[in-house]
């Protein structure tokens, strides 16, 4: 569970990634949010975490965040 908890922090610190739902059921780990396609990739994150990504359930939603970084990367490629 602490390393869980690590990782779920390590995740809300990311830009362009909100989570909206977290919690351990069964052994297994559930997560739900946002998460911008420009954003770190959640389950990349979980190396040396020592959380087994077999054991864990994400669900996340598209969006566009309005980190500058990422608008300022969208403004740049649409151009």
């Amino acid at each position: 569970a602490e390393h869980w908890q690590a990782y779920v922090s390590r995740l809300e610190t990311q830009p362009g990634i909100i989570v909206a739902e977290q919690r351990i059921r069964d052994g297994q780990f559930y997560i739900a949010g946002l998460r911008d396609p420009l954003a770190a990739d959640p389950q990349a994150l979980l190396s040396g975490t020592e959380v087994d990504p077999a054991r864990v359930h994400s669900q996340w939603q598209f969006y566009q965040s309005l980190e500058p970084e990422f608008v300022l990367k969208r403004l740049t490629a649409s151009l």
